[in-house]
């Protein structure tokens, strides 16, 4: 059963590291938008990943999350 939502927090991760590297707050503040997004969309209760015991695809989880991102 894949992750969507480790891949989507290890892009989070990525953002975070390259900020710090970088010493650019932009990329940290999108790595919290990541993070809130996630944290929004399992809030919710209706895009559950199957890993975490839902029935929500890969590409629901993501669209999901993404619709958090720009909404």
């Amino acid at each position: 059963v894949a992750s969507p939502i480790a891949t989507i927090l290890s892009g989070a991760l990525m953002l975070r590291w390259l900020g710090d590297q970088h010493a650019d707050e932009a990329l940290k503040h999108d790595a919290d938008r990541v993070e809130r997004a996630v944290e929004a969309v399992l809030a919710e209760g209706r895009t559950v990943p199957r890993d975490l015991g839902g029935r929500a695809t890969c590409t629901e989880i993501t669209e999901a999350v993404c619709r958090r991102l720009t909404g």
